[in-house]
C-alpha cells in the first residue's frame, strides 16, 4: 500500500504548495460588495501535479481493464488507409476511439504506452485544470480526486473517462446557455462512448434551482426510476447496445449481483449534506451552483443504483468531479462562526483516507509499469 498512499498524500501536498504560492486573479466581488479571495494555485505546481498523474497513468502496463485495451491495440493492423476505406463506419458505436488508435499506431507508434499516454494526458489535464479553476480549494480537490478513486477509475475506463473529461470541460456552457456549442461537445464525446448522449437531457435537468423543493423532486424522481427499473433498464440497455462493450453493459443492467459496497453511497452523501449547511453562501457566490449541485445529486442517485446494479458505478465517471467541487465549496463556505468548521475539514481528510485505504486494499487490480519499473501490490 506504500505506493498508493504516497500518491494520496504527496501529490496533494504539491497542490498545497501551489495554493501557498497562489497567483492573483482578476478582481471579483461578493454580492455584498466585498472583495472575493479567489487566487488560483500557482501554475508551476499545477503543472507538476498534472505531470505526475499523467505519467503514472500514461506509462502503466496494468491496472483494471488496461490489459484488455493493450491487447486490442496490439491486434490492430497499422494499415490506416485500408481501415478508412473498408472498415471505418462513422457514428457507429465507439468509432472515434478506434479511429484515433488506428491513426496513432499507423503514424506515431506501435507501442501501447503511446496511445495510453494520449488519453491519459487529455483526461487528466482537463480534470485537474477544471478542478483548479472551479473548486476554490485546489489541494483538497486533488486529494479527493485520488481518495475517491476517481483518478484510478479513469485508468480503467479509458473511453468513458475521455468522454467524461470532454463533458466536464463543457459544463460552464450550461450556465452561459450555449446549447449548440454544448450539444456539439456532447456529440463528439458520444463517439467515444454512447452513454454521453444522456448529457443532452442533463443540460435541462441541471437548470433546476439548487437547494430548492425541485431538488427534492429530483431525488424522488431517482427513487421512482429505481422502482420502475424493469422499464428504465431496457431504455438504458438500448442506449448502450451499439457500444463495442454493449453485451457487458447489458448484462450489468439486467444483473442485480455484485453491486458496489453501500459504504460508497454513504461517502457520496457527504458533499450534499455538508453543502446544505453552507447553501446560502454557495448560492450567493457560485454561479455554477445549479449545475454542480444537481450533478452531485445525480452522483448520489447513480451510487444508490450501483448498490444493486453494478454497471451504474460506471456512470459515476460523469458526475464524480462535480461532487468533488461541491465538497470543496461546502468546506470553504461552511459557517465561519462555527467551531466545527476546522474539525469537519480534518474529519473529511480522515474519512476519505480511510475510505481510500479500505477500497484500495480490497481492489483486485494492481498498478504496474514496465517503463517505470513499478509493481505496486496491495
Amino acid at each position: 500500500m506504500t505506493f498508493y498512499l504516497a500518491i494520496l498524500y504527496v501529490v496533494p501536498f504539491i497542490a498545497f504548495l501551489g495554493k501557498i504560492f497562489a497567483r492573483k486573479q482578476a478582481l471579483r466581488f461578493n454580492s455584498d460588495g466585498s472583495l472575493k479571495n479567489e487566487d488560483r494555485a500557482n501554475f508551476f505546481f499545477v503543472f507538476i501535479v498534472m505531470l505526475i498523474l499523467v505519467l503514472l497513468a500514461g506509462l502503466r502496463s496494468s491496472w483494471n481493464d488496461t490489459g484488455a485495451y493493450i491487447f486490442e491495440y496490439g491486434r490492430m493492423t497499422s494499415d490506416f488507409s485500408d481501415y478508412v476505406k473498408n472498415q471505418l463506419q462513422l457514428f457507429q458505436g465507439d468509432w472515434a476511439f478506434t479511429f484515433i488508435n488506428r491513426f496513432i499506431k499507423a503514424y506515431i507508434s506501435k507501442d501501447s504506452w503511446v496511445f495510453l499516454m494520449f488519453y491519459s494526458a487529455v483526461t487528466v489535464t482537463i480534470t485537474v485544470s477544471m478542478l483548479d479553476k472551479y473548486s476554490k480549494d485546489f489541494d483538497l480537490a486533488v486529494f479527493l480526486f485520488i481518495a475517491t478513486q476517481f483518478y484510478w477509475t479513469q485508468m480503467g475506463a479509458i473511453r468513458q473517462s475521455f468522454a467524461g473529461a470532454l463533458l466536464f470541460a463543457a459544463f460552464p456552457l450550461i450556465e452561459k446557455k450555449k446549447f449548440l456549442k454544448y450539444a456539439l461537445i456532447v456529440l463528439v464525446a458520444a463517439q467515444f462512448h454512447n452513454s454521453a448522449y444522456m448529457f443532452l437531457l442533463i443540460y435541462f435537468l441541471c437548470k433546476i434551482p439548487a437547494f430548492s423543493k425541485y431538488s427534492v423532486w429530483f431525488l424522488v424522481g431517482g427513487a421512482l426510476l429505481f422502482i420502475s427499473y424493469p422499464i428504465t433498464g431496457e431504455f438504458i440497455n438500448e442506449l448502450l447496445s451499439d457500444s463495442k462493450y454493449g453485451d457487458s453493459y447489458s448484462s450489468g443492467i439486467s444483473s442485480s449481483n455484485d453491486g458496489t459496497n453501500p459504504l460508497r453511497f454513504v461517502i457520496e452523501l457527504v458533499p450534499v449534506v455538508l453543502a446544505l449547511a453552507a447553501k446560502d453562501d454557495i448560492k450567493a457566490n457560485e454561479k455554477h451552483v445549479n449545475v454542480v449541485f444537481n450533478m452531485a445529486l445525480l452522483q448520489v442517485i447513480f451510487t444508490a443504483f450501483s448498490i444493486k446494479y453494478w454497471i451504474f458505478f460506471r456512470f459515476i465517471i460523469y458526475s464524480q468531479p462535480f461532487s468533488i467541487i461541491l465538497l470543496c465549496w461546502a468546506l470553504k463556505y461552511f459557517p465561519s462562526n462555527s467551531r466545527w468548521k476546522d474539525i469537519i475539514r480534518i474529519l473529511c481528510f480522515g474519512l476519505y483516507s480511510v475510505y481510500y485505504y479500505i477500497f484500495m486494499k480490497l481492489s483486485s487490480s494492481t498498478y504496474m509499469s514496465d517503463i517505470l519499473n513499478i509493481s505496486a501490490y496491495h
